[in-house]
């Protein structure tokens, strides 16, 4: 079993659901063409007032498309680990997450994706969030 240190101890009991911060998270464009080029996400798991609070987990993030048949929407899943986790904490000014930037795995062909978020914590609780993504399409879908 995971040895639960006293300051992690408290963050445990301190977090009380997760949230996709929607102005933060979305498609990027990397390079001069058209379209998003990847999915940037920030995850805040929050305490009971709402606010972020740094605790790694297990994080798992899909973008699924439920425009397309079932067998082919799902166009991205990422896993990272509590440890990786903890290297992608972002702590600017104007959001405080886990902020994951994530090459497409298969490229969004409508512009409203599906982001589905998953945080798994030490202590055996899971959280979940969803929201619909803003992505600019390459002109092959525009």
């Amino acid at each position: 079993a995971a040895v639960v240190h006293p300051e992690q101890a408290d963050l445990l009991v301190r977090v009380d659901g997760l949230r996709i911060n929607t102005w933060m998270t979305g498609g990027s464009n990397l390079d001069a063409k058209d379209g998003d080029d990847e999915l940037v996400v920030l995850l805040q798991p929050h305490d009971i007032d709402g606010e972020p609070v740094k605790l790694p987990g297990k994080v798992q993030i899909e973008l699924v498309d439920p425009a397309l048949p079932e067998a082919t929407r799902q166009l991205g899943t990422w896993t990272f680990s509590p440890t990786a986790c903890r290297n992608h904490w972002h702590g600017g000014m104007l959001a405080r997450g886990f902020r994951f930037h994530l090459p497409w795995q298969t490229a969004p062909t409508h512009a409203r994706p599906l982001l589905h978020a998953r945080f798994d914590i030490t202590d055996g609780r899971t959280f979940n969030a969803d929201t619909l993504v803003n992505i600019a399409l390459g002109p092959d879908h525009q």
